[in-house]
């Protein structure tokens, strides 16, 4: 009587062992197929977006790597994200970089005109610099919007700054830089032309990166 209390005790427990690995091997194809399905969704999104921005085939195949595998959300949240990808197509690293791509994308919707101008000089800066490159051109770009937004200095706003705020090294170079640097100490301190908010940019610049 025990041995045969046994025998089923064995024969249910080796049951229920195997059946429940049904479950799992179906769940592990299931989550391939999901997978391999998804893929192939992205992949025809991305071939739309990029039809779309006319991508030429050697950008396609950098696009569809770079995002193959990743969330596409970034692409219709905001306008020209593709575009601001092809901009920064030259750096593998940079380009993939979502806040790369959002502030790219705003600057291309302010500067529509600008896409391959801004994509040649980012080609044409050296790797170490390019996201500072970036980093300036968003900041000038926001200072125009801000203080310059009719691009005619019609509307422009401005913000008077004290010559001691500026750092002599700066102050040095912007004397160097300048047609007239004996003018350059009584044109800041004059507060008529220059924002306050740019000098405090270009000193954080000076050393920032991604």
């Amino acid at each position: 009587m025990i041995n045969k209390i046994l025998l089923s005790a064995i024969l249910i427990s080796f049951s229920l062992a195997v059946r429940g690995n049904f479950p799992s091997l179906e769940n592990s194809n299931l989550g391939k197929s999901i997978y391999s399905d998804s893929l192939k969704n992205n992949e025809d999104s991305l071939t739309f977006l990029a039809n779309t921005y006319s991508l030429d085939s050697a950008e396609l195949k950098a696009f569809l790597s770079d995002f193959r595998s990743k969330h596409l959300a970034i692409f219709y949240d905001q306008k020209s994200t593709v575009a601001a990808w092809r901009v920064c197509i030259a750096d593998d690293s940079l380009r993939t970089a979502n806040i790369v791509l959002q502030k790219t994308a705003k600057f291309l919707n302010r500067n529509q005109n600008k896409s391959e101008y801004l994509k040649n000089e980012f080609q044409n800066t050296s790797k170490g610099q390019r996201s500072i490159f970036l980093h300036r051109t968003w900041w000038a770009d926001s200072l125009k919007s801000n203080f310059d937004s009719l691009g005619n200095s019609s509307g422009f706003r401005t913000w008077g700054i004290d010559i001691k705020e500026i750092k002599k090294s700066l102050l040095d170079d912007m004397k160097a830089e300048a047609s007239a640097p004996q003018f350059v100490e009584s044109l800041i301190n004059s507060g008529k032309n220059v924002p306050k908010k740019l000098f405090l940019i270009l000193d954080i610049l000076s050393t920032k990166s991604f």
